[in-house]
């Protein structure tokens, strides 16, 4: 497994329930598990944070298709297990974005396909 660098990590630019974001270089992020300890024993499927993190980037890759961005997992020198992406820039999708054709078909695609993601029994961090 590849192991990513210290030095490149930057200031933190997200805080979410489970994870934390941080640019990593100079055109990725690196995401870092908050809720690694709890995890397991809150979803009961025995998996290891590892293969976790591989299940559901396989899983988002099947049912998001083109959505997804190439994720990579990483580890740490002590062993601990991030994310790694192209670092994106956007805004949060609003009313006045779906006023855009192409915007409004690729929402409803989108929606679409992670309702059947859901139906299909799977419930990730999505990537």
């Amino acid at each position: 497994m590849e192991t990513y660098d210290p030095t490149k990590v930057g200031r933190r630019i997200a805080w979410g329930r489970s994870h934390s974001v941080y640019h990593y270089g100079d055109d990725e992020v690196i995401r870092f598990p908050r809720a690694e300890r709890w995890l397991g024993w809150l979803l009961h499927d025995g998996l290891n944070l590892r293969d976790r993190f591989k299940r559901d980037i396989s899983v988002c890759e099947q049912y998001l298709g083109n959505y997804v961005l190439t994720t990579r997992v990483v580890e740490g020198a002590k062993g601990e297990l991030a994310t790694t992406q192209l670092y994106i820039k956007g805004h949060y999708l609003s009313k006045k974005d779906l006023q855009n054709e192409a915007i409004k078909l690729q929402f409803q695609d989108m929606i679409t396909r992670y309702e059947t993601m859901l139906a299909a029994g799977y419930l990730v961090d999505l990537i």
